[in-house]
């Protein structure tokens, strides 16, 4: 995994000096400067706490279904299957667990199934979920994200390249945090009243990090219109499906708030 930061700002003064300097007349001399405007796109992350032997985390996975639906689709998902405990034991020969899962378990060592909206407490109240949800999305943002990425399909490579757009001015720590994810993973799964499920549809699950667990801190001072620009890269594993992956960026305080994310998939699609 690499990680490569730039940082981008161009002022309004340096814009005017680009400018030409042919004389104007009259008031079109006195045109003010008009920044661009850069809209909130605001994305809520839920990172769900789930496994295959645990019998209410089906009931988990649909309502963070639910409150994606219900939020247009601006939800990054991320499961997490810590390895070692009772309900992530591989079931069938799948085995969905991971060391950054295991990492962010013993963080919260929350009872499943559980989920953190932005990086707050983690809640084990599936009938609470969507409340929380809808409150934690409507916080504003002061950072909007995007992700582009690039996979060479003989290396099983994936080359994921974030930029960070700042709204306003923001002091404190701040880090990016990057995860590969799967979808779609068919398997075994437990579930209610002694239903057994065979060919259940794993999603978000968390396959690793590019970047550290906890995030690679980009700075502690930034100002409006200022953008941060890094790379990472990962290699795929045989048996994960390029076309079923997706990079997730999130960037806040480590171990904290997340005040925004983004998701892309591995490959065009």
């Amino acid at each position: 995994m690499k990680s490569i930061i730039k940082t981008i700002l161009l002022s309004s003064g340096a814009l005017l000096a680009l400018a030409s300097c042919d004389h104007v007349e009259g008031e079109d001399r006195y045109r003010p400067y008009e920044p661009e405007i850069v809209e909130t796109d605001k994305y809520l992350l839920i990172e769900e706490f789930t496994g295959m032997r645990c019998v209410n985390c089906p009931r988990g996975a649909e309502t963070v279904h639910s409150i994606t639906e219900a939020l247009d689709g601006k939800v990054v998902a991320v499961c997490i299957h810590p390895e070692g405990h009772v309900f992530t034991e591989p079931l069938g020969g799948l085995d969905l667990t991971c060391s950054a899962s295991t990492e962010i378990y013993n963080y919260y060592h929350p009872n499943f199934p559980a989920a953190v909206f932005d990086g707050g407490r983690a809640n084990t109240n599936t009938a609470r979920w969507s409340g929380v949800a809808v409150q934690a999305f409507q916080q504003p943002t002061p950072l909007n994200i995007s992700v582009t990425n690039t996979y060479d399909a003989s290396s099983r490579k994936v080359k994921a390249h974030y930029t960070v757009t700042f709204l306003e001015d923001y002091v404190g720590e701040l880090c990016v945090t990057a995860y590969l994810t799967e979808d779609n993973i068919i398997g075994e799964q437990e579930s209610l009243n002694g239903v057994h499920f065979s060919d259940y549809s794993h999603n978000h699950v968390l396959r690793g990090a590019l970047s550290g667990v906890w995030g690679d801190k980009i700075g502690d001072a930034f100002v409006a219109g200022q953008r941060i620009e890094g790379d990472y890269e990962y290699t795929l594993k045989e048996g994960w499906v390029a076309d079923n992956c997706n990079v997730v960026v999130f960037a806040g305080i480590s171990r904290g708030t997340v005040y925004n994310a983004y998701q892309s998939g591995v490959t065009a699609r």
